[in-house]
């Protein structure tokens, strides 16, 4: 959260962010399949940072699609209607179609 007099973000809160991101890298150790590691991303991230839930998806070979491989918190499938998303649909297709990244809270 910024400090309101500097509108400089907090650096006690950008520390304790980062420790909670090394945390969820640290989980990672000796994790080699694609799916597992997106897995433990979601979870740490629901976890540590106390996320409604996570998701990640994947841009599929042929680059038109992206495949949901990992679902952590209020919603765990990765089958339903945005298990895979046509690039540019939905706010996720637009996403990454246009190569930014997306927090919301």
């Amino acid at each position: 959260m910024p400090d309101l007099l500097t509108g400089l973000p907090n650096p006690t809160r950008i520390l304790f962010d980062l420790q909670q991101a090394n945390e969820i890298a640290q989980s990672l150790a000796g994790c080699f399949e694609p799916e597992a590691i997106a897995q433990r991303v979601t979870a740490g991230l629901v976890e540590k940072f106390d996320c409604a839930f996570a998701r990640l998806w994947l841009l599929e070979p042929d680059r038109s699609n992206l495949k949901l491989v990992a679902s952590s918190g209020l919603y765990t499938r990765t089958d339903g209607k945005f298990g895979r998303v046509p690039m540019g649909a939905y706010k996720v297709g637009k996403i990454a179609q246009n190569r930014v990244s997306f927090l919301s809270n």
